[in-house]
């Protein structure tokens, strides 16, 4: 009974010392509890958060391990470890330290989805994009609250964004490689220094991103599946509008290439305008789109009912489309163009005898 008490007396003065700031001293005594017990967990865990705040990392990180292999199944070394490794910037030991706490919360989905999404954003910061993408899955198989499941889908479009750039930088190298020989070969037929010749890089980047994009390879198809789940699962908030955006200018770049296919775009446009667009863009394109179908189907030659039935609908879509731009965004010049065409649209259909 002694001994505990003693134990008791030097772990009670040294987290005493501790919340006082006096690190120091907080170690002193934890090390007269270790001479009673050396293996007393709480004794290490104090050492661990002393020697961290006097950032003495080398020793707070020992004595953190210490009580690990005393307690492997407790929480606390590892979320000082986590916090140590954190600070220390190492982001290899912090993937240790999250890999053993989600674990370890394993019976707490809460705490254990928590864990998961840090995660599997260290694993992209490390450039493991194959773990990253597998631990957002098992953040989702969690059935997380409804902020955590978009994020986990957020991180998931980012590793196919990630994917994707690998895909296009690599094809503008080849293409660069080639426009540049051909440049230099003709610069030499005309007699003209062929170092001279340069190739618009950035141009070119353009150029592949919105061919891959009007007609998607296969290894594309996880991408825009990425982007759509992304964009049936959020509004277009601050935070998830640029991948609302980057969704629907993949639609917008296959509407270019494919006028059949402007439909479909002006749906997805429209879709985003209505749920707490923070952006201006999918406004603009629906307007624009909305304008040009409108012509299209002016000069289209198909029976008189059917066109006026598909005229009233598009009046109907760019009255409700410019009331909504007009109200969320006053202040921009497209809101007054949406006006313009819903009035223009409007009047087309009552000129219809």
């Amino acid at each position: 009974m002694a001994e505990k008490a003693t134990l008791k007396s030097c772990l009670k003065s040294a987290r005493e010392e501790l919340a006082r700031g006096e690190y120091k001293a907080a170690c002193q005594h934890c090390k007269a509890a270790l001479k009673v017990d050396k293996n007393s967990y709480d004794a290490f865990i104090v050492i661990g958060k002393a020697a961290f705040k006097l950032e003495e990392y080398s020793q707070s990180e020992m004595a953190y391990r210490k009580a690990v292999g005393i307690q492997p199944e407790k929480l606390t070394a590892w979320q000082g470890l986590l916090e140590l490794f954190q600070s220390m910037d190492s982001n290899e030991k912090t993937l240790e330290a999250l890999q053993e706490l989600t674990k370890l919360t394993n019976s707490d989905k809460a705490r254990c989805a928590e864990y998961t999404k840090r995660l599997a954003f260290g694993q992209k910061k490390a450039g493991d994009l194959e773990a990253s993408g597998a631990t957002w899955q098992q953040l989702l198989d969690l059935e997380p609250p409804e902020a955590l499941r978009a994020s986990a889908l957020c991180g998931l479009a980012d590793i196919q964004i990630a994917r994707e750039e690998e895909m296009v930088v690599e094809e503008v190298r080849m293409r660069s490689k080639k426009a540049l020989k051909a440049l230099r070969s003709a610069a030499k037929e005309a007699g003209k220094d062929p170092e001279a010749c340069v190739v618009d890089e950035g141009k070119l980047h353009e150029e592949v991103v919105a061919a891959r994009a009007a007609q998607p390879a296969s290894e594309s198809a996880e991408l825009e599946a990425a982007l759509a789940r992304v964009a049936a699962a959020t509004a277009v908030s601050a935070e998830h509008e640029p991948y609302h955006t980057a969704q629907l200018r993949r639609v917008l770049a296959r509407a270019k290439a494919d006028p059949s296919a402007q439909g479909e775009a002006l749906e997805h446009c429209l879709a985003a305008s209505r749920k707490q667009c923070c952006s201006v863009f999918p406004y603009d394109c629906a307007v624009q789109l909305q304008a040009e179908l409108h012509l299209i189907r002016s000069t289209e030659e198909v029976g008189a009912e059917t066109a006026a039935l598909e005229q009233e609908r598009r009046s109907r879509e760019a009255a409700a489309l410019s009331k909504r731009y007009l109200h969320a965004f006053p202040w921009a010049a497209g809101s007054a163009t949406a006006m313009g065409c819903a009035l223009a649209a409007r009047k087309a259909v009552s000129a219809k005898p």
